[in-house]
């Protein structure tokens, strides 16, 4: 992980305490090793250039992708990222198989199965928000081959996936233009896709939270108009000028094709689940999890509840099972074929099918778009732990895996298979790829949850320590596990008998078409096993504590404590999370604890990171004597107004706010000696002069109204300060000069020569310079 040291682009002071912009200049970084290097501006920071498609080399560290999420996109992810061709396209396709009663059902227990599945997903998160998400849980709980599977499977799910979607959008537009060759629309829809995925993280967030925000907005305003349908508020030039109520079903009835089309309707609702699981994928590129992604998780009760259930149920009421529409429609071709676009139609409301076609295409686009992030992601994390080739290593200097978003959008071209008349054959076979495919991902999260569970208590933890808990508990994990098995087994039924519609047994061919994933999955868990030679691991032999994050546990209690005192229904639906965050004490909203005060002071201030880790410690041992302070926020984090602040502002504020404690004053003094140890290592002249100013401000503010204390402890402590000091500056020295003899001995290699002739003896010269 890099570790931020004093940077080029460190804000200069100007009158009156006002921080002028830095020049575009390229900050000097540090990994974890302590090598140097580059850091990139603005532009390229957020790929707006030429130099941003190169690439940015990181040392020895491991490569890590931008934290550029923000809480308002890991929400808009959560509640809205899985509303696609699955859910306004597929749910027809659901309903004429299996009726309106079976809709219902179907829909309602893969939405158990799926809370339970993101809350347990949720709860490994926050406690290690690692690249790769479920897949490197499933390798670190169960088994990395079966993570290499799960991995590989999660990819290839996205990635068929997208051509899905891009066929989809064509067929949509056709809606509109029914003469133009569906080639066309696949093609711009691609394009489109490519550069929105140019902008990294960040395009990526900004346009989920808009789609999603368009998303649910237009599916609200959808069901107050189905309400009114439904009551017979429609015009009278519509269908729906008479009270519905539940005629459909009566007549042709709520079950459908009896227990077969029951089975049948599974697999669809858990396509149109399908991405539920992106914030948590998406938990490694957030600034804050440990507050943005528990937050977020708790926004899919609404999204089940409100933009699943009822709004099927509505379709179920006002759509007839054997419309004629639906029937004659596939699965994924033909958007009159979306029960949504039919209501409009027969509502006899102008435009309101064409409004409901506009939302389908926003939101299968955004679906594209989210396929590309997962897959690309997943792929990236694959690479650094071997399970892929290098090359997908590769990331830009604006945080792009370019080489995996790429192997992602080639896929997309398969859309244009869709033009040749075996093409709905080869579609089908994507569609049971990536139907089952999540349903065995899913199967893992729990798996890998229940595993965690039984590993934290195996090592003498308990639950108290967990700073956020799935809602169910692990019972939750076995609840979803258990649906995933009858799923799959209600699937393999399907499989083996003839189509819907049709008595008899099915063919070897429909088997495949509808149970291929299960089969590349195992054909995956065994590539992976003759690869890695791993095994189960057992309960006993689980890391727990690697890569596990802290956690301010004073304000998670104090938190608890309050929640404790409300009511049993708010308890257990309580849909907001109090945030922890830095970003909450440095606004002044509550009081500070000494962990968050280290925690904030060390974002706030890059001079107080150094490469020895001791010195990290000796600062957080003695903040932790500090208590009750507000800081301001940091300027690491320039994406608001609130957040240009001036460091010797910062400073001014901390010695205003500890006028009353001793500590303050010796506070500013350790300030002062880190900006002196940053002032000896510094090499650039913009930064020492950048550090002289702000060395300047501190011994203003120590001597203007407050002095070290003089007591003789208090020269102790000074007395250590130095020492500590001339410490660092003999290992800074030292470290020098062991990287200037390295650098001479690399040179300088020194190559036998041949033997000389008798009588003469050998010797050896430098094959650089041919004397030394």
């Amino acid at each position: 992980m890099a570790i931020e040291k004093v940077t080029d682009d460190a804000p200069v002071v100007g009158e009156k305490g006002v921080v002028q912009d830095a020049d575009e200049r390229a900050p000097a970084t540090m990994n974890a090793t302590g090598e140097e290097y580059e850091q990139d501006d603005f532009m390229t920071r957020t790929g707006l250039n030429a130099k941003s498609f190169t690439r940015k080399h990181y040392g020895w560290g491991l490569v890590e992708l931008d934290r550029k999420m923000k809480p308002r996109h890991l929400q808009m992810v959560a509640i809205g990222g899985s509303i696609g061709a699955g859910f306004f396209v597929g749910s027809g396709s659901a309903l004429s198989k299996g009726g309106p009663a079976t809709l219902f059902i179907d829909f309602f227990l893969v939405g158990i199965m799926v809370f339970n599945v993101v809350y347990a997903m949720g709860e490994l998160a926050v406690m290690y928000p690692i690249s790769g998400g479920f897949y490197t849980y499933a390798a670190r709980f169960i088994d990395p081959s079966f993570g290499f599977a799960m991995a590989w499977n999660y990819t290839l799910q996205w990635a068929a996936t997208l051509p899905l979607e891009l066929t989809v959008c064509a067929i949509t537009i056709q809606y509109w233009a029914p003469d133009t060759s569906p080639g066309i629309w696949i093609a711009v829809f691609l394009i489109a896709i490519t550069i929105l995925n140019m902008f990294g993280t960040l395009g990526y967030a900004e346009e989920e939270f808009w789609a999603a925000c368009f998303k649910l907005t237009s599916i609200s305003i959808f069901m107050i108009i189905a309400l009114a349908l439904v009551c017979g508020g429609g015009p009278s030039s519509g269908s729906y000028d008479t009270y519905q109520g539940f005629k459909l079903w009566y007549d042709p009835g709520a079950f459908k094709n009896g227990f077969k089309g029951f089975c049948s309707v599974f697999v669809t609702a858990a396509f149109s689940f399908a991405g539920s699981e992106l914030v948590g994928l998406a938990a490694a590129e957030s600034r804050n999890p440990t507050a943005s992604v528990p937050r977020a998780i708790k926004q899919v009760f609404w999204r089940i509840c409100l933009f699943y259930i009822v709004a099927l149920l509505f379709i179920g009421l006002l759509i007839n099972c054997n419309d004629d529409n639906l029937l004659s429609s596939s699965s994924y071709s033909n958007s009159a074929a979306s029960p949504f676009v039919l209501v409009g139609k027969y509502s006899g409301l102008k435009g309101l099918d064409h409004y409901m076609n506009v939302v389908i295409l926003s939101s299968v686009l955004s679906l594209g778009i989210a396929s590309v992030y997962g897959g690309s992601r997943t792929l990236l994390a694959l690479a650094q732990q071997g399970f892929a080739p290098k090359v997908f290593t590769w990331v830009d200097r604006a945080g792009r895996p370019l080489p995996s978003v790429g192997f992602m959008l080639a896929f997309g071209c398969l859309a244009f298979l869709n033009l040749d008349a075996a093409g709905p054959v080869i579609f089908d076979w994507l569609l049971a790829l990536s139907g089952l495919a999540m349903l065995v991902c899913w199967g893992s999260i729990c798996l890998a949850h229940i595993r965690f569970r039984a590993a934290w208590k195996y090592n003498g933890h308990t639950l108290d320590e967990i700073p956020f808990k799935a809602l169910c508990g692990v019972w939750g994990s076995w609840v979803g596990l258990i649906f995933v098995v009858v799923i799959l087994i209600a699937q393999f039924y399907v499989a083996i008998v003839a189509p819907v519609g049709e008595s008899g047994m099915g063919t070897a061919e429909g088997f495949f078409t509808q149970y291929l994933g299960l089969p590349i999955v195992l054909a995956f868990w065994a590539a992976g096993y003759i690869w890695k030679r791993t095994a189960w691991i057992s309960i006993e032999k689980i890391d727990i504590d690697t890569g596990r994050r802290e956690h301010d546990w004073e304000a998670i209690h104090a938190w608890r404590a309050e929640l404790a005192t409300y009511p049993l229904w708010k308890r257990t639906m309580y849909m907001t999370t109090k945030d922890m965050s830095v970003d909450t004490i440095m606004s002044g909203t509550e009081d500070a604890t000494p962990f968050q005060i280290a925690q904030a002071l060390l974002e706030t201030f890059p001079f107080l990171t150094w490469q020895a880790g001791e010195a990290l410690t000796k600062q957080l041992e003695f903040l932790t004597s500090v208590t009750n302070i507000v800081l301001p926020p940091s300027i690491e984090d320039v994406s608001g107004e609130k957040r240009l602040a001036v460091l010797v502002e910062k400073a001014k504020l901390i010695n205003e706010l500890l006028n009353c404690l001793y500590k303050g004053s010796e506070l500013l003094g350790r300030l002062g000696q880190c900006v002196m140890v940053e002032l000896y290592k510094a090499k650039s002249w913009e930064v020492r002069e950048t550090l002289k100013e702000i060395q300047k401000e501190i011994f203003k503010l120590l001597s203007a109204e407050q002095t070290l204390p003089s007591d003789e402890d208090d020269e102790a402590d000074e007395a250590d300060a130095s020492e500590e000091l001339e410490a660092l500056r003999d290992e800074i020295a030292r470290e020098r000069r062991d990287k200037k003899e390295r650098k001479r001995e690399k040179k300088h290699r020194v190559s036998k020569r041949k033997e000389k002739p008798k009588g003469r003896k050998s010797r050896s010269y430098c094959k650089h310079c041919g004397r030394c």
